[in-house]
């Protein structure tokens, strides 16, 4: 479970770190493997029009906005009614 940012460039050997626990696309070891990669990567999205790669800068596909904190009764509700998005009844 993560709840930070994940890192720009991620690249792990799932036959000797099968929990991805170790990060190796920093590792000048394998930096052709991330560049090819990466190359092919851009390459689909380029084909795609993926919005990230058309509209650059000005995409919000990945820019959320901020919500803000949840009501303080929401906390108290059944559980029942957070799964519907409903509120309590108050009697």
């Amino acid at each position: 479970l993560a709840f930070a940012k994940r890192p720009f460039m991620e690249l792990y050997d799932i036959n000797s770190d099968p929990d991805n626990m170790n990060n190796l696309a920093s590792d000048p070891k394998y930096k052709d493997i991330v560049d090819k990669l990466h190359k092919e990567l851009f390459s689909v999205l380029e084909d795609r029009d993926d919005p990230r790669i058309i509209e650059k800068d000005d995409c919000k596909f990945d820019k959320y906005p901020y919500a803000g904190l949840a009501d303080d009764d929401w906390y108290d509700a059944p559980a029942n009614d957070k799964i519907n998005n409903t509120r309590p009844t108050p009697y």
